[in-house]
């Protein structure tokens, strides 16, 4: 039997047979082989082995590195839903690869994340979630997680019947198998499949996953030609980093994406006899002028806020308001080409006008250019080269709406936007004027106030870097940008360290680092 020809995973149907309850769903100790780097193989006949290969002694110590890992229970990463059928454990396919893309990231860099395997997954949910049809035979879409919103904490036998035949129809893993997030994230990704107002968004997600599969092969194709002549070595260096800047934003699209789905609620008849007032909303110009005498805000500011939205503290915008009821929400779209102008895009939103009258930031920011030009008041101080400094520390956040950073952070990807165009936290900027610059005269605050406090000395213990605290912050932040899809700050990671340690922010400020 020969070794000689492997084909890819895309060949291999079982491994992106996505089922009617929207998940790929892998025997536990098939996923833990991939993962390892075990690979498929031909025979003589070039029929495929249904088993799979390990191809080196390293390979088989990943797997036992893996096993012993997905069983421990003292491991603070998030598992994926598995269930046990007819005496084989199956995983979600897609959970297991986002535990294990967490899993090497903090405790074991030296496994190979297989990025080809999880692009074809992504691929194949894309895929059938795009091609479902509008509209179900069964008539009109009913979310199923709204019918359980009250019954996601309870045993399928205290369901109603009605509605545990839903889930023992719409839902393939067993029940009561499932903790109530579980059980919920099961619900969604069936809503998801069959809303018909998603439709657009499934087939735009596919579309978007093959063409990134489709840059990969042409970079891989592009570093395998052969350049004899000068030209043809310009040629294809000129094509290798255009491709390469176009997968970093596709890439960057995706650790920003959201996932935030929601299934839009029907109106009950009691809201059909008697409908509630509507909100108020306001256009951009109205918003912002509102904003711009209560806070002396800028547009750039206005921009920073919408992105981070309600639950982080800033503004929700929507659009069409003056036709839609309710309007939709407006997100960015993020790493979306070369484009990096934020605020044009809020020329089209519209804001609620209580909103606007009672909001109270708890974050102000400024843009990289007010902060370049500031800080080159310093005597001898070269402003963006310190900035840079800064950010290298984790002690300046270089946000951007549509790419979520710039070449601050990412000064190798000339495609990202510039530093001037970041937004950065007032607080920050503050904070290290403070401690960093001998005597700071920035002059007024946005309301003719000192903004800048008197000079301090610098933190004792500055340096004392503590590795098992910086660990568990790794932790914390690689679990909140799962759950919210963006840049995390030190300051934040240091809160909730601070709140579980029982220690001042300070104290936990001073031991760690941005290592996320």
């Amino acid at each position: 039997m020969s070794d000689a020809v492997k084909p890819s995973f895309r060949e291999y149907w079982p491994y992106f047979n996505v089922t009617d309850d929207g998940f790929l769903w892998w025997p536990l100790k098939d996923a833990i082989r991939l993962a390892a780097g075990y690979q498929l193989y031909v025979d003589d006949d070039q029929a495929l082995e249904p088993e799979l290969r390990a191809t080196s002694k390293r390979v088989l110590a990943n797997e036992r590195t893996l096993i012993g890992a997905f069983g421990d229970a003292r491991l603070s990463i998030a598992k994926p839903i598995t269930f046990e059928r007819d005496g084989f454990r199956y995983v979600d396919a897609a959970g297991f690869l986002t535990w294990l893309s967490q899993y090497i990231s903090l405790k074991q860099p030296k496994i190979e994340f297989p990025d080809a395997l999880a692009d074809e997954v992504r691929i194949a949910l894309a895929k059938a979630a795009a091609e479902r049809p509008h509209k179900t035979t069964s008539g009109p879409f009913e979310s199923l997680t709204l019918a359980l919103e009250p019954w996601f904490e309870q045993a399928l036998v205290e369901l109603p019947d009605a509605l545990r035949y839903r889930v023992d129809r719409e839902i393939l893993v067993p029940w009561d198998s499932l903790a109530p997030a579980q059980r919920r994230a099961a619900a969604l990704q069936r809503d998801y499949r069959h809303d018909p107002a998603m439709e657009q968004d499934r087939r735009s997600w596919w579309e978007f996953l093959v063409r990134k599969r489709t840059v990969r092969a042409q970079i891989a194709t592009w570093e395998a030609t052969a350049t004899p002549a000068a030209n043809d070595l310009a040629l294809k260096e000129g094509r290798l980093k255009e491709m390469r800047e176009e997968l970093a934003r596709m890439d960057e699209r995706q650790r920003q994406a959201s996932g935030s789905y929601s299934p839009a609620r029907k109106p009950s008849a009691a809201a059909n006899e008697a409908p509630a007032m509507g909100a108020d909303y306001i256009a951009y110009p109205k918003a912002m002028a509102m904003l711009a005498g209560q806070l002396d805000a800028t547009p750039e500011e206005l921009a920073a806020w919408v992105w981070m939205g309600p639950k982080d503290s800033g503004i929700a915008a929507y659009l069409n308001a003056n036709e839609l009821d309710p309007p939709p929400r407006f997100h960015y779209d993020l790493g979306n080409g070369d484009d990096f102008d934020y605020v044009s895009p809020l020329m089209a939103c519209w804001f609620n006008a209580e909103d606007i009258a009672q909001f109270e930031p708890t974050d102000r920011y400024i843009t990289g250019q007010t902060l370049i030009e500031r800080w080159s008041r310093q005597p001898g101080l070269q402003a963006e080269a310190f900035i840079r400094a800064k950010i290298a520390e984790s002690r300046l956040l270089d946000a951007h709406p549509i790419f979520g950073s710039t070449q601050g952070t990412c000064p190798e990807q000339s495609g990202f936007p510039p530093l001037a165009s970041g937004l950065f936290l007032l607080a920050h900027v503050e904070a290290i004027e403070a401690e960093d610059f001998a005597n700071v005269e920035e002059g007024k605050s946005r309301k003719g106030q000192s903004t800048v406090p008197p000079a301090a000395p610098k933190s004792k213990g500055h340096l004392n870097h503590d590795l098992q605290m910086q660990e568990r912050a790794n932790q914390i932040a690689a679990q909140k940008m799962e759950e919210t899809k963006r840049p995390v700050t030190r300051d934040k990671v240091a809160k909730l360290l601070a709140a579980e340690l029982g220690m001042t922010i300070d104290t936990v400020l001073r031991r760690i680092r941005k290592q996320w």
